[in-house]
This record gives structure tokens, C-alpha cells and sequence, in this order.
């Protein structure tokens, strides 16, 4: 007969009920113990000194804890009396690093219990009480006697009302109404009722001259919710994966409270927007295949069409969307035919002559009619084919606070995206945005913004936006993106991030680590408002502009910029911030005599540059006083002109390897070649002009030197950090990858 353990589901928060990213979780029984399993007595591991290891427990994503999270129950080691010792060692999403000990003790049943319900000595079970107080609150689990004994060990450490509640527990002194309380009290003890608010547990109550006086009231337990809509019922209790709902709607039927957790079968779809949620209420995806999936879009069948009057291949309906506005310029309707985009046109005489489009009024009003032509201007009303159009404003609006885990929305009519993230967000893909797939405050990891309506009748697209909302953080710290991913299709000229605060004050910072900016023809990365952003090893390719913050201090460390694909490199950091640039490179085509890099302090170091398309000119450029250049152990290769400083501008210029013909242009003079430069200005005494000896294909992102580059005497150039780099393919390849 095997041991029965206890599992232990959900994810951890800290004491103060924020999520964690990672971490692990050190068990240890309080005591040497055993387990009897049939006849043999089985030793529980992690039990005192000499009793085996410390049970550790690695913590999935967003602090899930693992299949495997199983433990031995107390009430089933002998001796009696045991405990686990629980450490935790976690990091918040923000890189704060959370550390404390809690003390459990299981029972037998149930079989699985969330982590939020674990009876912890020190903590009343079934009452959820918020912050540090959580872990020196009185435990009455055990008996009256233990309890009693809990309540007076920490009594100092309470309120009054916390004790008093304690007693009442311990004692017996709960009623089912006040009535029966104050028949069963004298003056000035304390009882507890249930409560009649669906998310509270209890009220506690004084008598007070022969009245109940209301003390304070104890929420629930934090409740997991359950949704599936292929495997659910809105008949179902949506408390356990067995008894899910069905609908967003149902779910949203139900007493949610705060720190709650909603999870969301994959392999669901929903025309449902999921929003309105309390406080630090998280939404996870569970089980396995695709990310559930909120479809902003609704089909309008083909009988609700008509032929436009004086058209010859237009059929009109009267289109109304999910909410009653106010409606902002960047609200958008959108057309699909069998699944594929139809193309925006300026006009109805457009939409006629242009097969596969469709006319909708901007910005969107509460009701507009559209105007489509079929792919293969057939008649929309009987040709079979499946219309979807734009209905709701998002997909998905997190708590404030909450977290969202691998989810799926697309085809927003709203402007602020499909997502929208207000603390957290981890694997999520925003699809098919109008303009903007995904807006995101606080911390964005591993998620995806993949495809956006083109620009040509929309302007300017952004696919990740930040921005300073009344439901964010309610800091000025700013965004922090890691392992993210904005892909735009052909023709769709967006910009990849974007950040601003509105005309507010600045955000103090924005944070971009290893995220990837595909075929983002506008711009990689952009924004305004913020006082320092940091690039860490970006990938960056198809973009005419690959950052152009307005902001004090930009660094860039290592990545790729790649300025081949798509639109040509035009700047790779726009004029007015002071540039920091370790380890980068950058691959540059077209645009003859466009600056590569323009500002008012740039300070470059260990860097490779190459020019793939011969004849094109490129430069690093200061002007002015009070300017500096700073460009030290760089490869520059196929450049023609190389640097330009204004008059009164600083120049450091030294150890570099600079291979082709360039000019120079220190102030108001033009040196012709590179040698005359020097010896006029006695900059870069210490560079060559020998051929950097790459070893693999520049233009492909591999900068490798080989063994007798003149770089290594002078430790120039970016290091390569052995990832493929072939980025012809990359938006291709990672579109794939993007597919749910």
C-alpha cells in the first residue's frame, strides 16, 4: 500500500499577496518521522537531523507550483505533533528577491489543497488575512487547547481584535446569527457570525449593552475559478477542473474576490471579454494544447448583408460594437474573409475595385455600416464564406495588480490592444491588433504581439504601448520587457514598442531585455517621456529606425540590428539623448548619406559595424559645443564616411580596426581619407585600416574575427554569443513559432 500524500496546487505569493516569477521552496519535517505503509514503517524525508534531505520544490512560471509539489499529511507521522518547516527563497517579477518561513501541517483530507489553504500554525485555517499579520495569526486547527495555547503565545504581537476572534474560534463561540451570539454572551465578550456576503467568511461581533457591535470582517480563502468551454457547464460550480463553466460570462456571475485565481482551459475559445476583475485576481492558462483564445471578432452571417445600391461588387451590413463608447481615433473596425485579413480601403468606390477589401467610417461609432467585397467578388449574401468582423474592444483586462499566463486574444476594435496587462503578464499572445496589439504597465515576459492592421489608411502602429493609467502600478518606475517579441507582417509598418506617459511626468526608466522587433518598418523601438532606457542584447530587424527614444540616457548592450529586411536602417538612435552603446551589432544597407547614429553624446565602444550594399554612406554624427564623441575598440567595415563633429564638439577616437575608404568631417573640414584624418586631428593613432578577417557572413549577424584580425590587439569589435543569426528568416521563422 503506497503512502497517501497530499498535493499541493496553485502559485505563491509573498506575504503580501504579489506574485513571484521563480523560486523554490525548502520543506523539512519538524522532526524525525515515519509513515506506516502496510506493514512496513517508511521514514518521511526531510525529517529532522539524520532523517534525510530537505525536500525542495522548484517553482514553475509565475510561481506555479509543480505536478510533484506531494508531502507525507501530519496526521499520519508518528510521532504526533509534527510540522514542515517551509522556506521560501522566491524573485518577484520586478527582480526583488522575497524571502520567509512559514510553518504547515497537513491532514489527510483533502487529497490536494491549494497552497493559499494550507493550514499553517500561526494562521487561522479558512480565514484569508492579508500582508505579514498572515503569519502570526493564532491557528485553532488542531484542538481548543492548541489553539488557546497559540492565541496567548502571540497576543502581543495582535489587535484586540484579532485575539479576541482567536478566542471566539477556540471556544466555540461562533452563531448563526447575532441573535443567538448575544443570547450566548454577556457584556463585553466577543463571538463570530457567518457572513452574508459571498466573498466574506465571518463578521466578529462584541456585546455591548445587550447589542451587537460590529469589530471587523474576515474575507474567504482565496478561491480558484475554472473555466473550459469545450469540457464546462454554467451549471457546474467552476470550483475544481472537474466542475468547470463554460462561459466568461458565468465566470463573471460568480462571487470573485480579491487574490482569488481564474484559470483557463487551453484548447478554449471564447467571443467574450474577460475584464472587470478585483484587485490581484490572477488569470492562468492549465492543461495542454493551444493558449485559450478571446476572439474580439463576431461572425455576421451572410443574410445579414445587402448589395450596396449603385455598386457593382459591394455588400454593405449595419455593424454595431460591444460597447457603448466613449470611442477614441485609435478604435478601429476589421473585416476577415475564411480567416484572412480583408484589406482597409479609403472608400466605397475603392472597396468596388478592389477585391478582398473592405470601407468602415473612423474612427468606430456605436453603430457603423461596413462595406465588404469578397476576395473573389462573389456575392457576400450566398457565397458561403465566413465574415468576421470586429465586435469588442479587448480580449483581456487584467485586475489590477493580477497576473496573466498564457493567454490568446486577437482582432480588438478598442485602441489599447487585445491585452491589456496592469501588473504582470507571462506567454501571451496579442494578435491582429488594430493600433495596439498589447499595452502592457509593470512586467512583460516571453509574450508575443504578432500581426497589426496595416498603417496605410490607419497612420502610425504600435504593437507593445506602455503608458501611465489610473490601473497600473501607480509608479513612475516604468515597463520592464524581457524574452518579448513584436512581429509585424509585410506592409504593415508599425512601430514594435512604444512608451509614453501621457504628458505626465516622466517614467523613471524602461527596461527592453532580449526582446526582438520583426518587420516593425516605422520603428523597432520608440517613446517619449521617460528619463533612461535600457536596450539588453536587442534583436532588431526590417526597421527604419531601430530606437528612437526621447529620453536623457539610452544604453545599448550587445543584440543585433539588423537594417537589410524590409525598410532600410535610417538611424539606429534618434537625435537629442546621450547614446551608450557596449557590444552591439549592426548590419547596415541603403539610404546613402543617412546618419547611423545622431545625438548629443555618444559614447561607442567594442562594437562592429558592416556595410553590406557597397556605395552606401553612413555616418556617427555630434554637432555642436558642448558634444561628444566617444568611439573606442569598434570594427567598422564598407563605410564611406565615418564620422562628423560639429564645431566645439569633443572628439575620442582610439584603438578602432577601419576597413574601406572613409572620410572624415571634423568640424568644418572634410579629410579625405582616413590616414589624412589622422594625421591632421592625431585621433586614432592607434587604429588599423586592415581588413578585419571575419570568419563567418557579416551579413548574416556572424562578426567573428579570425585568429590574426588586427581587433584583437585592440580588443575591438562586438563578442558573438553563439545564437544563429541568420535574420533573412527570421520573421518568417518566428511567425511560424508565434502560431497557437
Amino acid at each position: 500500500m503506497a503512502i497517501a500524500l497530499v498535493t499541493i496546487t496553485g502559485a505563491v505569493l509573498t506575504p503580501d499577496g504579489d506574485p513571484v516569477s521563480s523560486g523554490t521552496i525548502e520543506v523539512t519535517l519538524s522532526q524525525a518521522g515515519s509513515v506506516l505503509d502496510g506493514a512496513v514503517s517508511q521514514r518521511v524525508a526531510g525529517g529532522g537531523p539524520g532523517s534525510g534531505p530537505t525536500v525542495v520544490v522548484t517553482l514553475g512560471a509565475s510561481g506555479v507550483l509543480p505536478a510533484a509539489a506531494k508531502l507525507a499529511p501530519n496526521d499520519a507521522i508518528v510521532p504526533s505533533g509534527t510540522y514542515y518547516a517551509v522556506k521560501y527563497n522566491c524573485v518577484t517579477p520586478d527582480g526583488t528577491k522575497a524571502r520567509w518561513t512559514e510553518k504547515w501541517q497537513l491532514a489527510s483530507a483533502p487529497s490536494s489543497i491549494a497552497i493559499g489553504a494550507v493550514p499553517r500554525l500561526g494562521v487561522i485555517p479558512g480565514l484569508s488575512v492579508s500582508g505579514a499579520a498572515a503569519q502570526s495569526e493564532a491557528n485553532a486547527a488542531a484542538s481548543a487547547t492548541a489553539a488557546a495555547a497559540s492565541a496567548a503565545s502571540a497576543a502581543t504581537a495582535k489587535t484586540a481584535a484579532e485575539t479576541a476572534r482567536d478566542q471566539a474560534l477556540a471556544t466555540g463561540r461562533v452563531y448563526p446569527d447575532t441573535t443567538a451570539g448575544l443570547t450566548a454572551s454577556a457584556e463585553g465578550e466577543y463571538f463570530l457570525v457567518p457572513s452574508a456576503v459571498a466573498t466574506e467568511l465571518f463578521i466578529l461581533y462584541r456585546e455591548v449593552g445587550g447589542a451587537a457591535s460590529e469589530i471587523k470582517r474576515y474575507s474567504m480563502p482565496p478561491q480558484d475559478w475554472y473555466v473550459d468551454s469545450v469540457g464546462g457547464l454554467d451549471a457546474n460550480n467552476g470550483k475544481t477542473p472537474t466542475t468547470p463553466l463554460q462561459t466568461i460570462a458565468a465566470l463573471l456571475a460568480k462571487p470573485i474576490a480579491t487574490r482569488d485565481t481564474v484559470h483557463l482551459a487551453r484548447g478554449s475559445k471564447w467571443r467574450e471579454i474577460l475584464g472587470g476583475l478585483p484587485a490581484k485576481v490572477d488569470v492562468l492558462a492549465y492543461g495542454s494544447g493551444p493558449r485559450p483564445l478571446f476572439d474580439c471578432s463576431d461572425v455576421a452571417a451572410n443574410g445579414t448583408f445587402t448589395k450596396t445600391a449603385g455598386r457593382t461588387n459591394v455588400y454593405q451590413i449595419a455593424w454595431s460594437v460591444a460597447w457603448a463608447g466613449p470611442y477614441s481615433g485609435g478604435d478601429r473596425h476589421g473585416v476577415w474573409e475564411n480567416g484572412v485579413r480583408l484589406a482597409s480601403v479609403a472608400d466605397v468606390a475603392t472597396c468596388d475595385s478592389t477585391p478582398g477589401s473592405f470601407y468602415a467610417p473612423q474612427p468606430i461609432s456605436a453603430t457603423d455600416t461596413i462595406y465588404v467585397h469578397a476576395v473573389n467578388s462573389s456575392d457576400v449574401t450566398v457565397n458561403g464564406r465566413t465574415y468576421e468582423l470586429c465586435k469588442r474592444s479587448a480580449g483581456v483586462v487584467s485586475a489590477v495588480g493580477g497576473a496573466l499566463v498564457g493567454l490568446h486574444a486577437r482582432r480588438n476594435a478598442g485602441n489599447n490592444g487585445s491585452i491589456l496587462s496592469y501588473y504582470y503578464a507571462s506567454d501571451c499572445l496579442a494578435e491582429e491588433g488594430s493600433n495596439h496589439n498589447m499595452w502592457v504597465e509593470g512586467v512583460a515576459e516571453d509574450c508575443v504581439a504578432w500581426k497589426i492592421y496595416p498603417s496605410k489608411q490607419y497612420g502610425d502602429r504600435t504593437m507593445f504601448v506602455t503608458f501611465l493609467s489610473a490601473y497600473g502600478l501607480g509608479s513612475l518606475r516604468g515597463p520592464v520587457y524581457r524574452r518579448c517579441r513584436a512581429v509585424a507582417g509585410d506592409g504593415e509598418a508599425p512601430i514594435g514598442y512604444y512608451i509614453h506617459t501621457g504628458g505626465g511626468p516622466n517614467f523613471q526608466r524602461a527596461t527592453y531585455e532580449d526582446c526582438w522587433a520583426v518587420n516593425c518598418s516605422t520603428a523597432a523601438f520608440g517613446g517619449t517621456q521617460v528619463d533612461v532606457v535600457l536596450y539588453k542584447n536587442p534583436r532588431i530587424s526590417g526597421s527604419a529606425i531601430a530606437m528612437n527614444p526621447t529620453t536623457a540616457a539610452c544604453y545599448i548592450l550587445g543584440g543585433l540590428i539588423d537594417g537589410r529586411r524590409g525598410t532600410k536602417m535610417q538611424n539606429a538612435v534618434g537625435s537629442g539623448t546621450n547614446v551608450i552603446m557596449r557590444g552591439v551589432r549592426v548590419i547596415v544597407s541603403g539610404n546613402t548619406n543617412q546618419s547611423l547614429i545622431s545625438s548629443t553624446a555618444l559614447d561607442i565602444r567594442r562594437c562592429t559595424f558592416v556595410v553590406v550594399d557597397p556605395g552606401a554612406a553612413y555616418y556617427w554624427k555630434v554637432a555642436g559645443a558642448g558634444t561628444s564623441l566617444v568611439f573606442r575598440e569598434n570594427i567598422v567595415s564598407g563605410f564611406n564616411h565615418l564620422l562628423e563633429t560639429g564645431a566645439g564638439a569633443a572628439l575620442d577616437s582610439d584603438q578602432n580596426v577601419v576597413f574601406g575608404a572613409v572620410d572624415v568631417k571634423i568640424g568644418a573640414t572634410t579629410h579625405a581619407t582616413f590616414a589624412a584624418y589622422q594625421a591632421a586631428t592625431g585621433q586614432d593613432a592607434g587604429s588599423s585600416t586592415s581588413d578585419p578577417l571575419f570568419l563567418g557572413q557579416p551579413r548574416n549577424g556572424d562578426m567573428r574575427v579570425g585568429d590574426t584580425s588586427p581587433a584583437w590587439a585592440r580588443l575591438a569589435g562586438a563578442e558573438h554569443d553563439g545564437e544563429d543569426l541568420d535574420v533573412t528568416l527570421l520573421g518568417q521563422g518566428y511567425a511560424a513559432a508565434a502560431t497557437p
